[in-house]
């Protein structure tokens, strides 16, 4: 009988699952094999273009048969238009012309050159994008190939073990199919994360060594809330587990029951939940996990894998489906969080040695007026048809904000000659994620209709910790007392000034931080949709005036252990863990 063996991972996606796994080996093309000149490159140009009208197809008819808010939609759209960018494909036919290459070579040198730019970005979410570009590669390469790319055989549901997994490979995956994944390689943001949590399966991903220790047809637990893999469990272990996941899915079914209802603690007091979005298709998903409207529209998402910036006109009809989707809830959109470590094919970005530091967002946009101009006025447009409010990005300084404001006059004045309709009392508020501007919260609030606090950056420069540098990552901890403090100062300054204030980070989609949030006031929580219905279900769970007295005495605390010692052993919080990512 095969040995028990534990992996850990990173857990990707929660939920506890068991079943048999089906390995998928990788498709690694040596492209020593098309090394070499060739006599005709014309043929090989023929060839290259007949591969781009096949994964065209092939894309196409991958989508019809796809959900349109499936995560792999946007992907499948980002490589159709690279497929359809002459600049691009005519880069590929030069390289095979003069290099005399085969076209499996001039592909290959094509994507391999887009990737050093990406390869440029110190973001997780770009370094992981360039597995993207290499799916691309490897279906224009099967397609010259004629190699067949189904992955999942027979009729029993399967968990998914692989060193990675690509979008083209998970785009037809049903849950009725698949269990769960687990993947050598990864990250939180990775796309077999996504997907998995998509589907609603559990998922642990940067296992490393899942591949050699799995075998085709070997019992498989996931547990993934905790990043655990058990390989051929012993039989007391699978009965743990097997009771663990009965506990699970009944936690999970009353959480689904209770998301249609209002975010009202036992004594009374409301919370608005609301979800961040980067896709306009995502607005399905806030509707429904009960979602009271948006609370961050990441907007950059509009302007990246692409060649070209997106005109007034295509973000005005985005935007306007958005809000429409929306009223009468409200719909803030961040204006562009561009440049530093999130690059643009058409902007002249440089490297910068501190990109998180460097020049992005509100910085970005108030030097390259052109474009943030474009997006206001886009914005201005949409708020005729419904609730749209103005967010702006990483304002650290008090003449920053008034520079972006009065660019906001001069949209609105722009509009009202042109006669175009808009909200003139269209909210403006800015995110809260660098101290200075915490600290000098109380003059901000003046000037602003809202806050919404961005924990993930706060924490990060409070702390001085890069939150992506895995070796430094145990001091990235938002309940670092400075990191609480801060918050509470900012939620206060803005009540004092009769302003409301959100949360749009992390901090915001797990259960026993939120509470924590609300105990001090905070008016509003936007999350993930996925995150909304636990976050839910765990206001209804407890009263105001208890988090009150929780929230208070945290504060007064020195360490980030002794608060979460505090939260999940000594107060009715501690009922939530199994709900809570953390």
């Amino acid at each position: 009988m095969p040995r028990e063996k534990k992996l850990s991972g990173i857990p990707a996606s929660p939920g506890i699952t068991i079943g048999k796994a089906t390995i998928v080996k990788s498709t690694h093309t040596k492209m020593e094999d098309f090394a070499g000149r060739v006599e005709n490159p014309e043929i090989e140009v023929k060839r290259f273009e007949d591969a781009v009208e096949g994964v065209k197809n092939r894309i196409t008819t991958i989508k019809e048969s796809m959900d349109s808010s499936s995560p792999a939609f946007s992907v499948f759209d980002f490589y159709l238009e690279l497929l359809e960018d002459n600049s691009i494909i005519n880069i590929c036919k030069d390289k095979i012309k003069e290099g005399k290459t085969k076209a499996e070579a001039g592909i290959h040198a094509t994507i391999t050159d887009i990737i050093k730019n990406y390869s440029q970005s110190d973001d997780r979410f770009f370094l992981e994008r360039m597995q993207d570009l290499k799916d691309l590669t490897r279906l224009l390469i099967a397609e010259l190939q004629n190699e067949d790319l189904d992955i999942i055989g027979g009729d029993e549901p399967q968990i998914i073990v692989a060193k990675n997994l690509a979008p083209s490979q998970t785009a037809l995956f049903t849950r009725d199919k698949v269990l769960g994944f687990v993947t050598d390689a990864g990250g939180k943001t990775s796309h077999t994360a996504i997907m998995a949590k998509s589907l609603g399966i559990p998922a642990v991903v940067g296992t490393r060594t899942a591949t050699l220790f799995i075998k085709d047809g070997d019992t498989v637990i996931i547990d993934g809330k905790e990043g655990l893999v058990i390989v051929n469990p012993s039989p007391p272990v699978l009965r743990k587990y097997k009771s663990k996941k009965k506990r699970y899915d009944k936690i999970t079914k009353d959480l689904i029951e209770q998301s249609k209802l209002p975010a009202v603690t036992k004594d009374g007091y409301k919370v608005t939940l609301s979800c961040n979005i980067e896709l306009a298709r995502e607005v399905k998903q806030v509707k429904e996990c009960g979602g009271e409207g948006i609370g961050l529209y990441r907007t950059e998402f509009l302007f990246l894998n692409r060649t070209d910036v997106p005109s007034e006109d295509e973000q005005f009809e985005i935007y306007k489906m958005v809000v429409e989707e929306m009223n009468p809830h409200p719909t803030v959109i961040r204006t562009i969080d561009l440049g530093g470590d999130k690059f643009m094919f058409y902007a002249d970005t440089p490297k910068e040695l501190n990109p998180f530091l460097g020049w992005r967002a509100i910085r970005f946009c108030l030097e390259r007026t052109d474009i943030f101009k474009a997006q206001l006025r886009a914005i201005l447009r949409a708020s005729a048809f419904g609730d749209a409010k103005v967010m702006f990005p990483l304002v650290s300084d008090i003449h920053e904000l008034r520079r972006a404001k009065m660019i906001v006059k001069e949209v609105k004045d722009e509009l009202k000659k042109r006669r175009i309709k808009f909200n003139r009392e269209i909210e403006v508020g800015i995110m809260v994620e660098v101290p200075s501007t915490a600290v000098l919260a109380h003059l901000f609030a003046k000037e602003v209709d809202f806050f919404s606090i961005g924990t993930n950056d706060l924490i990060q420069y409070t702390l001085a910790v890069d939150r992506v540098n895995e070796r430094i990552s145990y001091l990235y901890d938002p309940y670092h007392p400075a990191v609480l403090n801060l918050i509470h100062r900012v939620i206060d300054s803005a009540h004092k000034n009769r302003i409301w204030v959100g949360v749009c980070g992390e901090m915001a989609g797990d259960p026993i931080s939120t509470l924590l949030l609300v105990g001090m006031g905070v008016d509003e929580l936007s999350a993930s949709p996925t995150n909304i219905p636990a976050v839910k279900y765990a206001i209804r769970s407890v009263e105001f005036s208890e988090l009150r007295e929780i929230a208070l005495k945290a504060l007064k605390m020195a360490t980030a252990m002794e608060i979460k010692n505090y939260l999940l052993n000594e107060t009715p919080l501690k009922n939530l863990k199994l709900i809570s990512s953390d």
